[in-house]
């Protein structure tokens, strides 16, 4: 056990802090026998990933649940590897237990952490925990939109509270259907120990999900709505120009739509009375 005291262990978790603020972003590609291991245990909510709205725009984070966990590693100024370890959507196959500094154990079980941060020494801490559900917000930042979620309630500081807390963000980019792009770590506020992970993916653009598609019977309407329209100001056009007609003579097969509610009177009789009875008299 450590003989630092309180006083201590909160120092030295500024220090942490503080040297990982400015830090050198390198993202870290896992071994194929690790993916494998990870895409096997990863505890994805696929139901939650599917289909979400933000401001109307529909989007799915589905790739992304089933391509990771991913890592980032952020060098400090201490010259300290700090690794972050996270999943979207989905919580990482093993747990994160709190080492080096702070008291609580949020995500000491396995799927329980959404994000883990790891540095030389055994330390570990818990940057937000997974609770079966996300909730999507819009991002757009000049040229760059998409959208991000937040792992909340992970691992207290001593000092810095509330506890550690993630935003992912999903830059959109329509190129990047794989593994993402251009992950970035930093923590931008060390004084609350709040992370941020930035990444390029198509998931991070709207998707065609929840979209409104017309039904057959929608487009067989506007089909004939379209054919009438051609039909009848066309023949008015032609009969008018073409054939120099005048008044409603110019409405094309004026004797047929003359009649044409007479033979719909007589129709609807002939239908009612099936046939029987009727004004015309017997031979």
């Amino acid at each position: 056990m450590s003989s630092q005291g309180p006083a201590a262990t909160c120092k030295a978790e500024k220090a942490k802090a503080k040297n990982t603020k400015d830090a050198t972003v390198l993202p870290v590609k896992p071994g194929i026998s690790d993916v494998i291991n990870f895409r096997r245990n990863l505890q994805v909510a696929a139901g939650p990933c599917d289909d979400m709205v933000v401001n109307g725009q529909h989007y799915s984070l589905t790739t992304l649940a089933n391509s990771g966990p991913f890592s980032v590693v952020v060098t400090g100024g201490d010259q300290q590897p700090h690794t972050y370890d996270f999943a979207v959507c989905g919580g990482l196959p093993d747990p994160c237990p709190h080492q080096g500094g702070g008291t609580s154990q949020q995500c000491n079980t396995v799927g329980s952490a959404g994000m883990c941060e790891s540095w030389p020494g055994n330390g570990r801490a818990c940057g937000g925990r997974w609770t079966g559900a996300i909730t999507l917000a819009a991002v757009n930042e000049g040229n760059a939109t998409g959208v991000s979620f937040l792992y909340s309630d992970g691992d207290d500081c001593p000092c810095t509270p509330p506890n550690r807390r993630t935003t992912i963000k999903i830059i959109c980019d329509p190129t990047v259907t794989g593994a993402p792009a251009g992950i970035t770590g930093n923590i931008p506020d060390p004084n609350n120990l709040m992370y941020m992970i930035t990444m390029r993916h198509a998931n991070g653009c709207p998707s065609s999900a929840g979209a409104t598609t017309l039904s057959a019977g929608s487009i067989l309407l506007i089909i004939l709505v379209v054919t009438f329209s051609i039909y009848f100001f066309g023949g008015i056009l032609f009969n008018k120009y073409k054939l120099n007609m005048t008044g409603v003579d110019v409405i094309p097969n004026k004797d047929f739509w003359v009649d044409l509610p007479a033979l719909v009177k007589d129709g609807g009789n002939f239908i009612i009375t099936c046939g029987r009875g009727g004004s015309y008299e017997k031979v």
